[in-house]
């Protein structure tokens, strides 16, 4: 018997999906269905954590310039956070 999983549907800018594209990348335990460049189901009950997790994104790019000075096992842990998100586009466009 076919089960059902209870999904949002998201509409955002194509960078945005992208970044939850690769969130969901490792355990793929985000996405339901990837509808096209700017659509995408997600699980109901990820969604907290998934807003949460592109909060993240958002914000680290004044982490980096808030603890650059901080000495090297601060930019160690920061290089480390960065390997492990996203890349963030910051030219301004969309």
């Amino acid at each position: 018997m076919p089960r059902a999983i209870r999904g949002v549907l998201i509409e955002c800018d194509p960078s945005i999906k992208s970044i939850i594209v690769n969130i969901d990348s490792d355990n793929h335990e985000f996405i339901i269905e990837d509808l096209d460049e700017e659509r995408v189901v997600v699980k109901e009950n990820m969604v907290p954590l998934l807003k949460q997790k592109l909060e993240d994104v958002r914000l680290l790019p004044s982490l980096v310039a808030l603890h650059s000075s901080r000495g090297p096992a601060h930019a160690l842990l920061l290089q480390r956070l960065k390997e492990n998100l996203p890349p963030v586009d910051e030219s301004g466009s969309e």
